[in-house]
């Protein structure tokens, strides 16, 4: 598996798009965040070399104020229409993150960080450009990784209005719930010591997304969330890539009721394994605590 470099684009919010932000990025109440670029050569380019979970930062109202995790990109004149309408329609070069930061980062020094001149011309204007690598390499050797030098604490809470699944077998109406999901950027003792006996690889897909040559990158996620009471002990963690990490923040994917280090969606298709290492393993009241809460969330009246 080719080595994948961690990135960080910057771009800005023209003021006459300010509303548009806001309305459309900013506050969407579905689980993805999308803004587009013009499908220009020079950003074309650009947005060719995004990979998932790579960051980007929006200049907005005289400072750096938004930053995102890009999870996927697409290119669609169809769907800015339908997102942008026809004044920006051009905007077909597309980005989604399913989360949003709120950061207080200055526009000089913030350039200065990702290797560019403070005063970068027409401030107003800068469709996409991309970080050196070099600076890049900096910031994390630094702060060891984008969320601290960002100051990013935890992320901003979000009121989301999913549509329910239910299995087919199930046969009941589908209704709508109203979930609010917080997540928390830690990095305990604890949680440093499992990633390094997993040496940073998820212990579902066994994939560890690679910051820099050198670093691996992979998140602690506690199964009985520590914001619902939940301890903060190998018993209530595992090692697992961003992917499958958001996945379990969302309530998407539960533990099989007999077999619990079988992953099932939420129609209970089978769609992946954990892995555990000698003298790890799960306690059974975390399980059953996160399985609860998927039941309530989705299927419970």
């Amino acid at each position: 598996m080719a080595l994948i470099k961690l990135q960080i684009f910057l771009t800005s919010v023209k003021p006459n798009q300010n509303d548009i932000f806001k309305e459309k990025f900013i506050k969407q109440k579905n689980t993805e965040h999308i803004w587009g670029f013009s499908d220009s050569e020079k950003n074309l380019k650009i947005w060719q070399n995004i990979n998932n979970n790579d960051w980007i930062l929006f200049y907005f109202n005289s400072r750096y104020t938004y930053a995102g995790k890009i999870i996927k990109k697409q290119k669609s004149n169809k769907i800015t229409k339908k997102i942008f309408g026809q004044e920006l329609q051009d905007k077909n070069l597309i980005i989604y993150c399913n989360e949003i930061y709120e950061i207080k980062k200055g526009f000089q020094k913030t350039n200065l960080d990702m290797g560019f001149q403070a005063a970068i011309p027409k401030k107003h204007k800068i469709n996409l450009i991309q970080a050196k690598e070099k600076s890049v390499y900096g910031i994390i050797e630094k702060f060891k990784n984008i969320e601290k030098y960002l100051e990013i604490k935890k992320i901003k809470l979000k009121s989301e209005e999913f549509e329910t699944i239910i299995p087919s077998s199930m046969k009941k109406e589908i209704r709508k719930n109203k979930v609010t999901t917080l997540r928390r950027i830690r990095d305990t003792i604890k949680s440093k010591k499992l990633k390094k006996i997993y040496q940073n690889k998820c212990q579902i897909c066994n994939y560890s997304f690679p910051q820099y040559v050198k670093l691996g990158y992979s998140e602690v996620h506690h199964v009985w969330p520590m914001g619902d009471k939940g301890n903060d002990d190998f018993d209530n963690m595992l090692v697992l890539c961003p992917n499958h990490h958001t996945e379990f923040d969302y309530r998407v994917i539960q533990f099989n009721s007999s077999k619990n280090n079988v992953i099932e969606d939420l129609e209970g298709k089978k769609i992946g394994t954990i892995s555990y290492k000698k003298g790890h393993i799960l306690d059974k009241k975390n399980i059953s605590f996160h399985n609860t809460e998927v039941r309530r969330t989705y299927f419970e009246s």
